[in-house]
């Protein structure tokens, strides 16, 4: 028989039996932070809560100390996820406010000259920074079947044919 218990989530997991237990789908519109949870777990020492809202399942938390890497790459990922929507929705707030200012002032009678500047656009700043970073991105290797080696094949496809008789002819001479 499962036990339960009633808990909050919060941004880094639910805090259950002086350890956190953390999971990928916590903090996720089906279920945000500060949320009420039913956590329901096996015996004295739990190291998996499985999370339900509302009587429906969400997810299963593990115990962090326990997570596998994969697991722990999916709550991170799931974290800076967040601190990216988080940045997005404070720049956009700043620009609002600095296109209003400028707005009220200009309403006011201030010159346009004597304007303040306005900030770029959020967006166009996340344009600028995803072309920086295709820019800084290695050229891709050279293509296999133009190299001369067959040893600096490309490894994340299959041989072809012609690779793999070079191979043999080279290894049996």
């Amino acid at each position: 028989m499962l036990r339960s218990e009633i808990r909050t989530v919060h941004r880094y997991g639910i805090s259950f039996d002086r350890a956190v237990y953390s999971s990928p789908s916590l903090g996720q519109p089906n279920c945000p932070v500060t949320c009420k949870v039913e956590v329901r777990y096996h015996g004295h020492k739990p190291t998996r809560l499985e999370v339900f809202r509302d009587g429906t399942w969400i997810c299963t938390a593990t115990i962090s100390t326990a997570q596998t890497r994969e697991q722990q790459m999916g709550v991170q990922s799931r974290r800076n996820a967040q601190k990216r929507k988080a940045a997005r929705m404070i720049a956009n707030a700043n620009y609002l406010r600095a296109l209003s200012e400028r707005e009220r002032q200009r309403e006011a009678g201030v010159p346009d000259a004597d304007l303040p500047p306005l900030p770029t656009h959020p967006d166009k700043e996340a344009e600028k920074a995803a072309g920086r970073a295709a820019s800084t991105r290695q050229p891709a290797r050279p293509n296999a079947s133009s190299s001369r080696n067959p040893s600096d094949a490309d490894l994340s496809r299959p041989p072809t044919q012609a690779e793999i008789n070079a191979i043999t002819k080279k290894e049996s001479a």
